[in-house]
């Protein structure tokens, strides 16, 4: 009986701790680092959004720049690309820095959901702090809002968890 407790009790502490590495989100260092009032000049803005391929992803033929909904197909379903312009509504206009960094480098929006990971992730966690300021910049300052709203994915439940 005791060997039945002890194997519960381990099983229950590796569930746990797999629960906890599973949810666990990196933080921003715009949480403890003091971001610049000022913008960034706007040729480093421009440069930053250019050099970093958003509008390829975020933008569809006829529509206005970055406001998503650009299909992009998965054996699964497909995925729709998002609305980043700073619309507060359908964009990203009520993000902070740190809201935007956790979403360009670990891929969790402002309110912890994970998106999908049709961003590379893992290529923009190489942005650098200055890179990552930049882009927030160009998009909360340079670009147009578009009340368009983000379009659900069609992957089906329950292959659609993120």
């Amino acid at each position: 009986m005791k060997k039945r407790h002890y194997a519960l009790g381990v099983t229950v502490v590796i569930l746990l701790a797999g629960w906890w590495y599973a949810t666990r989100i990196p933080s921003s260092p715009f949480y403890w680092v003091y971001a610049s009032a000022t913008p960034a000049p706007v040729e480093q803005t421009a440069s930053a959004a250019r050099l970093s391929g958003c509008v390829a992803c975020h933008s569809v033929g006829g529509g206005l720049p970055f406001a998503g909904r650009l299909e992009m197909g998965t054996r699964l379903g497909s995925i729709f690309s998002t609305n980043i312009t700073p619309d507060p509504d359908h964009g990203m206009g009520r993000y902070s820095l740190a809201d935007f960094d956790q979403a360009v480098r670990h891929g969790v929006t402002s309110d912890g959901r994970r998106l999908y990971p049709a961003i590379p992730h893992a290529s923009y966690a190489k942005l650098s702090v200055a890179d990552v300021q930049a882009l927030y910049d160009y998009f909360m300052h340079q670009v147009q809002p578009a009340v368009t709203p983000n379009q659900q994915t069609a992957i089906k439940a329950p292959l659609n968890q993120r």
